[in-house]
């Protein structure tokens, strides 16, 4: 009889405000290297986004039951919001490993001291970066969501439901 292994649990933080085609890149990396990813919005009531949570959590699920997420082999994908330390979440969903996606050096630095505090806070809780396709390194959220408020194309930076649905909420917000 065959040994059962332990499940391999990652998540993959972020705001997610909208969901970028830079951040579907990181997830489809990361979803090769555990069992179950854990795509995962952290709650920040200083924070204002132009989505609540639920419809992120909403969005991302859709991506993955039909969209640009759809089909990925050997790894369970799921969308959840949290509002803890990030560290703290990864513990309660029993995550051996937290992806972050470097765009830059710049954000090497800013995610390193991140990820040294992680560290001290659960050492048995590592910390992976990876490297985003060079293609990808101009994408944000925040340059969706202003290229769509001036009439940009943003095909390089959102699935076509993701650009509809922040199309939508500009426009219901009057943003």
């Amino acid at each position: 009889m065959a040994k059962k292994t332990k499940e391999r649990i990652g998540i993959y933080a972020g705001s997610f405000d909208p969901l970028t085609l830079g951040h579907i890149a990181m997830i489809k990396e990361a979803a090769v290297l555990v069992d179950r990813l854990i795509i995962s919005i952290g709650i920040n009531p200083a924070k204002k986004g132009l989505f609540t949570i639920p419809e992120r959590v909403d969005l991302i699920n859709n991506e993955i039951q039909s969209g640009a997420l759809k089909g990925i082999k050997g790894c369970k994908l799921e969308a959840k919001s949290y509002d803890c330390m990030t560290v703290k979440f990864a513990q309660q969903v029993g995550a051996a490993v937290m992806f972050r996606g470097l765009r830059s050096a710049n954000d090497f630095n800013d995610e390193l001291g991140l990820a040294l505090t992680n560290k001290d806070q659960d050492s048995s809780i590592k910390t992976a970066f990876l490297i985003t396709d060079p293609t990808l390194t101009s994408v944000s959220s925040s340059m969706a969501k202003a290229l769509i408020k001036n009439d940009g194309k943003v095909s390089t930076y959102l699935t076509p439901a993701i650009e509809k649905a922040t199309h939508n909420k500009l426009q219901q917000l009057k943003i």
